[in-house]
């Protein structure tokens, strides 16, 4: 087995894993409703990581078989999934950025200022 078509099974395996989660949400009580939402929210966080290597990878011209309005949709959560993920990046990078420049100017605290 190749290493693309053992990442394409980890890939349909956890989307079928988040499809089983989501049929169980509809019977679900409140609490269970609750936990199984999670999981799904953690399942989805962990598909969009190992399908990033697909994104940056894989042009659309690599897909036969695939008809014009299927390619569209493929391109279009292509830059979906990428904006969010760079936006997040880029959040993540302001705040440490801000945290740093915060700790620059405020110093470190001596016991003298709290006397």
């Amino acid at each position: 087995m190749s290493l693309t078509s053992s990442w394409l099974n980890l890939i349909l395996k956890v989307s079928s894993l988040i499809h089983r989660q989501k049929e169980k949400l509809v019977t679900a009580n409140i609490l269970s409703t609750l936990i199984i939402s999670i999981v799904i929210i953690l399942l989805e966080l962990f598909l969009f990581i190992i399908s990033l290597p697909s994104y940056f990878f894989i042009r659309t011209k690599g897909l036969p078989g695939l008809s014009k309005n299927e390619i569209s949709v493929y391109k279009l959560r292509r830059k979906v999934s990428l904006a969010a993920f760079f936006g997040v990046i880029l959040i993540i990078i302001f705040w440490i950025v801000l945290f740093l420049v915060m700790a620059f100017f405020a110093g470190s605290p001596s016991v003298k200022s709290f006397n």
